[in-house]
């Protein structure tokens, strides 16, 4: 999965976030496997940001951006291996998210509507264990 992203002149990138396994219903598959088809690509175009991810987790078939897909997860985490908001919040780490689960197609939204990557930022530093976090480094620095 990918989440998109806005540079300072309003050029995008798709700039990988997850992988996502579970959630489909056996009619999802379906469904999705035959609407997919018509937008699969040999390779990926130059806007899809995914070099940190492992050899491993590279997606068997790539897509053209089309569907927006509403996904849950436990909750946002650093990753190594994912591009979304690398080098924000860490210099070499972007964020992802911990057990996904798909939810269904966003049919509302066009890709240019689907979530940023300010809006994933903004989503991981308001969860209480990063605020918390950042609570603790502050304290711990005043007390050197």
């Amino acid at each position: 999965m990918f989440c998109i992203s806005y540079d300072d002149d309003g050029e995008y990138t798709y700039q990988s976030m997850l992988r996502l396994g579970s959630g489909f219903k056996e009619n999802d598959l379906d469904e999705l496997s035959s609407a997919l088809r018509e937008y699969c690509i040999e390779v990926p175009p130059p806007y899809y940001q995914y070099s940190n991810i492992k050899k491993t987790l590279l997606p068997d078939v790539w897509f053209r951006p089309h569907f927006v897909w509403e996904v849950k997860c436990a909750d946002l985490t650093l990753s190594p291996d994912h591009q979304t908001c690398v080098g924000r919040l860490h210099p070499s780490s972007g964020i992802s998210g911990r057990f996904p689960r798909f939810i269904c197609v966003r049919k509302d939204k066009n890709v240019t509507d689907a979530t940023t990557a300010e809006q994933v930022e903004q989503m991981y530093l308001s969860q209480s264990v990063v605020k918390n976090q950042q609570k603790g480094a502050k304290y711990s620095s005043m007390d050197e």
